[in-house]
């Protein structure tokens, strides 16, 4: 069974895929989550007997992993890092991507909120603090997990279109499966 070891970073799925105004009460979730002891605090972390100090987990950053702009809201957002896996929709195209990119969010060093450093250079980079995912169910038909919807076809020769327009095709059924499994079924809010 394929399934990725997001210990360090916690992921939810957007409930709704409703816009975070605030990425820091999704962060405190993680953190809650997490518990006290991340594994890829952010690279400014003072660390207090293995336990980040709260400053530093204030500066880490939302990582949104989407499929076909569900999240576009975030793109470009202070608090956020976007990546759109498949900017046409299709499942299969972001399947193949989703455990890369979510290694990615895991172990990546991302612009903060807070812009420039102290010191006057570029951006200060911070780790990730959680990963945001698409709900992919939204619009779904009602039978979207019956077995004989999801082996039914894409509906139109689609290619594994997530978007829907009848039967699910085997695509978008994996990369659901990888969608939820990544973040163990947490959602947000």
């Amino acid at each position: 069974v394929l399934q990725p070891k997001m210990s360090k970073v916690p992921a939810f799925i957007a409930r709704g895929n409703q816009e975070v105004v605030d990425p820091s009460a999704l962060l405190a979730a993680a953190a809650a989550v997490r518990g006290p002891t991340p594994v890829s605090p952010p690279a400014s972390a003072t660390e207090r007997g293995g336990v980040v100090a709260p400053e530093a987990a204030a500066a880490a950053v939302v990582v949104v992993v989407d499929v076909g702009g569900r999240l576009s809201w975030a793109r470009g957002r202070p608090g956020f890092t976007y990546l759109d896996l498949s900017p046409s929709g299709r499942g299969a195209e972001a399947a193949r991507g989703l455990f890369k990119a979510l290694r990615w969010a895991e172990s990546g060093r991302f612009p903060s909120a807070e812009g420039a450093t102290s010191s006057g250079g570029g951006a200060k980079l911070v780790g990730a603090g959680a990963v945001l995912l698409p709900d992919l169910t939204l619009g779904a038909p009602t039978n979207w997990q019956d077995e004989r919807a999801v082996c039914g076809g894409g509906g139109g020769g689609d290619g594994g279109a997530v978007e829907w327009g009848g039967a699910v095709s085997e695509e978008f059924a994996a990369l659901w499966d990888r969608l939820f499994r990544s973040c163990s079924g947490r959602r947000w809010p």
